[in-house]
């Protein structure tokens, strides 16, 4: 039965399972002393960044590569030094806390593993102390900002409540008061001049008509003797085509002061404006909000309606009782 990293017989090796293999014959390698040939098998794993995805794999190559490089006599100190570092970098970028165990590895891995480690560390410390100076630096930038915005702010809110401004004084109004004729639903919209102009048209015709109603009662004398109906009116005068005429004229008055009164109140409505304006004063910003606002109106009590018995010496009734 094949081993785990092992692929079945008649599969193509995955890559795990070849460097699984490769690990073993570095293994092996590195046991008889053979620098050159753990070098030859890993260095090629270690550069691929698609191998040795496994960080057991990985940390164990690393650490074979970078022992085996050390006593590598083929290459001069401060290469074979370099190279080694390189490995043990990479090592502790993926692990920071790992040591491998005692008396392994040959001792040198161990002194280089330590100085890579403390220059890790000091790298981190100079890192830390960069940024720790450049977040006191962008405090301190921040601090002044908000100190300008804090000095923008206040002189924002002083003009602000410098502000010259315009208090009015509203007065709701009621529609049913601009229903009333002779211009006063004009005069009630706050519109004198149109209102003036109805008052005249409608007081003129209602003059006009109530003159000629007045000469024809009593300078000509007609009485009606069959109510209103046509062919009713009865005059002492013999001018029946003046009559006539004065007649027309007057019902001519009549429907004219009927239509001016119906264009008047619609008028009205139709420029009718719930608020008025009555009044306005300047005043600064800040003496208007400190002004104190007026209380609420006090809600009306309303009467209430419940029935009730009644009793009296003879019997008894229902009454309602009134309560405010």
């Amino acid at each position: 039965m094949p081993s785990p990293a092992e692929p079945p017989t008649g599969a193509a090796p995955t890559p795990r399972a070849e460097d699984a293999r490769a690990l073993e014959d570095a293994e092996r390698a590195w046991t008889a002393g053979d620098a050159s040939r753990v070098r030859s098998i890993l260095e090629p794993l270690a550069a691929d960044p698609e191998r040795l995805g496994n960080p057991e794999q990985r940390r164990t190559a690393l650490l074979l590569l970078a022992d085996s490089t050390l006593s590598d006599t083929s290459i001069d100190e401060p290469t074979r030094r370099g190279l080694a570092e390189g490995h043990l970098a990479r090592l502790l970028r993926d692990d920071p806390g790992f040591t491998p165990a005692a008396d392994l590895y040959r001792r040198p891995l161990y002194t280089l593993l330590e100085d890579v480690r403390r220059n890790f560390e000091q790298a981190e410390a100079k890192r830390c102390i960069a940024e720790r100076q450049e977040c006191r630096a962008d405090l301190s930038d921040q601090g002044e900002r908000l100190a300008a915005l804090e000095q923008e702010h206040s002189a924002l809110v002083d003009a602000y409540g410098k502000q010259e401004v315009i208090e009015r004084n509203v007065e709701r109004r009621s529609r049913g008061l601009a229903l009333l004729p002779l211009g006063i639903g004009h005069f009630y919209n706050g519109e004198p001049g149109l209102g003036a102009a109805f008052l005249v048209a409608e007081a003129g015709f209602g003059a006009a008509g109530l003159a000629l109603l007045i000469r024809r009662t009593t300078v000509d004398g007609c009485v009606r003797t069959d109510g209103f109906r046509r062919g009713s009116l009865d005059c002492d005068s013999d001018d029946s085509d003046g009559i006539q005429r004065r007649r027309k004229a007057e019902e001519v008055m009549a429907w004219a002061l009927v239509g001016t009164v119906l264009v008047d109140i619609v008028v009205a409505q139709v420029r009718f404006r719930p608020l008025a304006y009555t009044g306005e004063r300047r005043t600064i910003r800040q003496d208007l909000d400190a002004t104190p606002a007026p209380p609420p109106p006090r809600r009306r009590r309303r009467a209430t309606v419940t029935p009730s018995p009644v009793w009296t010496p003879g019997g008894g009734g229902a009454g309602v009782r009134v309560r405010f």
